[in-house]
């Protein structure tokens, strides 16, 4: 067999079952008895392989920046409904002690104007 020990070490990372080219290496099989050009072809195909799962990776990677973008997003949103709830409640507050504070008024000027007739009264 014309295997190096750096081709044998190769071909030990691989599962023979899933590259034929590795099998065939592994065992001299070769068409035209050219186990180099088969070294070549497997490499390339190892190449191509990694390239393959480099962009699947990095397709991943995105996918995932994109899921954490609009949870980000969403939680932002969320964050702003939840202030604006909360100004709206207080600008109700607001009001409602303002129109109580001007019924206060009103009640107190109509019995201030109550004790004003009633002492005119007495002067007569």
């Amino acid at each position: 067999m014309l295997q190096s020990n750096v081709q044998h070490a190769w071909l030990n990372r691989v599962k023979l079952h899933q590259c034929p080219i590795a099998y065939r290496l592994k065992h001299g099989v070769a068409e035209g008895g050219h186990v180099g050009h088969l070294l070549v072809y497997w490499v390339i195909s190892l190449q191509e392989q990694e390239r393959r799962e480099r962009e699947e990776l990095d397709k991943m990677l995105e996918e995932n920046r994109r899921k954490v973008e609009e949870a980000q997003r969403k939680v932002a949103l969320e964050q702003q409904q939840k202030e604006l709830e909360r100004y709206l409640e207080l600008e109700r507050i607001q009001k409602q002690r303002e129109e109580a504070l001007r019924r206060k008024k009103m009640e107190e000027e109509e019995e201030r104007a109550k004790q004003l007739k009633l002492l005119g009264r007495d002067r007569y």
